[in-house]
C-alpha cells in the first residue's frame, strides 16, 4: 500500500509485522473510526499507533513509501449498477472456519449465533450475532480486511 490509496474521508488499518497502524482521515465518522479501532485490535499486535490526519509519524510515512497526495472524496467508487448486494455467512459450527454465499438473502436468513459479512460494492458491513464466539468475530474482521 501506498500513501496515495488513503482517503481523508475514510479510516485506514495497516498491519505490519507486529506493528498496527490506525489512520484516521480528518473527515471520517464516528463509524468508521470505531470499525477501524475494532479491526485493529482483532489483529493483537503488540504495538498499536494511532493517528489523526495531518498528526502521522514518520515511521507511517515511511512504512507507505513516503508521504504522497492521496483523495479527499467521500464516495472513491462508485455504485456499479449491475452489482448485487452480496451476504456471506461465516461460521465454524461444522468444526472448522468458513465462509459462503448467501443466496437470495433477507434479514431472516441470519443466526444469532453466527457472522454475517455483507458486501454493497463499495462498503462492507459485518454483522455479528449475539451469540457468535470470538473466532467468529475475528475471522469476520479478517475477511472483511
Amino acid at each position: 500500500m501506498t500513501a496515495t490509496a488513503l482517503n481523508g474521508h475514510q479510516v485506514f488499518c495497516i498491519v505490519h509485522g507486529d506493528n498496527g497502524y490506525l489512520w484516521r482521515g480528518a473527515l471520517s465518522d464516528e463509524v468508521e473510526n470505531k470499525c477501524g479501532k475494532m479491526l485493529l485490535d482483532a489483529y493483537n499486535c503488540s504495538n498499536k499507533f494511532d493517528f489523526d490526519e495531518g498528526k502521522e509519524s514518520d515511521e507511517f510515512w515511511n512504512l507507505l513509501g513516503g508521504q504522497a497526495a492521496y483523495a479527499n472524496i467521500r464516495d472513491q467508487m462508485q455504485g456499479n449498477a449491475d452489482f448485487e448486494p452480496t451476504l456471506y455467512h461465516i461460521s465454524n459450527a461444522q468444526g472448522y472456519m468458513w465462509m459462503q454465499q448467501v443466496p437470495a438473502f433477507s434479514q431472516q436468513s441470519m443466526y444469532g449465533c453466527d457472522v454475517y459479512m455483507l458486501d454493497s460494492w463499495n462498503q462492507i458491513f459485518l454483522w455479528m450475532g449475539n451469540d457468535s464466539n470470538k473466532f467468529e468475530r475475528n475471522a469476520g474482521y479478517k475477511r472483511a480486511a
